[in-house]
C-alpha cells in the first residue's frame, strides 16, 4: 500500500519542518531564541504531538491486526499465534510509554511555574545514570536496532527471511522497510553532536552506522520510488540542520522533539504490515501454484 508511504512522507515532511523552524528561529534569530526551549519542555506541544502519534498507532495496530487475523484464517493457526504474540508485546510496551507521557504531562501541569521551571531537564545537567535508566534510552536503543541496524544489515547481506516456517513468516510481515528506516535514522541525527552530553554515543553509533549501511545498500540494483529518494534527501539535510543549531538543541529537552520522530518511525512501521502481508500471501500463492 503506497498510501501508507505517501501519508508517511508528508508527515516527516511536516515534522522535519516544524522543527527547522523552530531550531532555526531559536539559532539566529534574538527575539525567539527562546521557541524551541519552550516547545521542548515537558508537557509542552512535543508530548501533545506524541500523545498524538501513540494513539494513531495503537488505533492502527488494533485495525491492522483485525485485518490480518481476517486474511491469515487461510493460514496455519500456529502462524497466527506468531502474529499476535508480536503484536501483543508491542502493545504492551507502547502502553507503558503512553502511560509515561500522560503521567508527565499530568505532573507538569499542576506544578506552579516556579517548580514547573525547576524540574525542567537541560541535557547538559542530566548524570550518565539518569539517561540510561530512562524511557528516553529505552525508545532509542530499541527503535536503533529494530529500525536502523537490523533492517539495514538484512538490506546489506541480502538475507533472505524463510517464509516456509512460521516464524520466518512472522518476521516479514514485520519487517520495517526503507520510509520507516529513514524516518528513525532522522531521530538518530536529532542531536547536538558537538558536546558530550549522556546520549552522545548512542546516537551517534546509530546514525554513522546506519547511514553507512544505508548508502551501501544504494548501490544494490534495486530501484526505490520518489517518496523513498525525497526521505533520505531530507534526512541528509536534517542532519545539516542539526549541525547548525547544536547550542539551541543544548538549552532545551530535545528527547521530547526526538522522541516525536522515534514515534512517527513506529506509526510507518505500523502501516507497513498489511503491505508486508499482502507480499507473503502473493508469494505463498505462487510457490503454490
Amino acid at each position: 500500500m503506497r498510501f501508507n508511504t505517501i501519508i508517511c512522507s508528508y508527515l516527516f515532511f511536516s515534522l522535519l519542518s516544524f522543527n527547522g523552524l523552530a531550531l532555526l528561529s531559536s539559532e539566529f534569530s534574538h527575539t525567539f531564541s527562546q521557541v524551541f526551549p519552550l516547545l521542548a519542555q515537558d508537557g509542552k506541544i512535543y508530548d501533545i504531538f506524541c500523545l498524538i502519534l501513540l494513539g494513531v498507532v495503537l488505533l492502527i495496530i488494533c485495525c491492522n491486526s483485525l485485518r490480518i487475523s481476517v486474511k491469515a484464517r487461510v493460514l496455519s493457526k500456529t502462524f497466527l499465534t506468531f502474529v499476535l504474540l508480536i503484536v501483543f508485546i508491542v502493545v504492551s510496551c507502547l502502553s507503558i510509554l503512553f502511560y509515561h507521557i500522560c503521567a508527565k504531562i499530568l505532573f507538569h501541569y499542576t506544578l506552579s511555574n516556579d517548580n514547573f521551571l525547576e524540574s525542567q531537564k537541560i541535557p547538559n545537567l542530566i548524570e550518565w545514570h539518569e539517561y540510561y535508566t530512562s524511557i528516553d534510552f529505552v525508545v532509542a536503543l530499541i527503535c536503533g536496532l529494530g529500525f536502523i541496524v537490523l533492517p539495514l544489515c538484512y538490506k546489506m547481506f541480502r538475507l533472505h527471511i524463510d517464509i516456509q516456517n512460521h516464524l520466518g513468516k512472522s518476521l516479514f510481515i514485520f519487517k520495517p522497510r526503507l520510509t520507516s528506516t529513514t524516518i528513525a535514522l532522522t531521530a538518530s541525527a536529532f542531536h547536538p553532536y558537538f558536546s558530550n552530553i549522556s546520549s552522545h554515543y548512542i546516537n551517534i553509533i546509530f546514525l554513522c552506522s546506519g547511514a553507512c549501511l544505508l548508502l551501501y545498500s544504494l548501490q544494490s540494483k534495486k530501484t526505490y520510488g520518489f517518496y523513498e529518494y525525497a526521505n533520505m534527501i531530507l534526512f541528509a539535510m536534517s542532519i545539516l540542520l542539526f549541525l547548525l543549531c547544536g547550542k539551541v538543541m543544548l538549552r532545551a529537552d530535545f528527547y521530547n522533539a526526538q522522541l516525536s520522530f522515534y514515534l512517527l518511525a513506529i506509526l510507518c512501521w505500523c502501516g507497513e504490515w498489511i503491505e508486508n502481508y499482502d507480499i507473503l500471501h502473493n508469494k505463498i500463492t505462487d510457490k503454490l501454484i
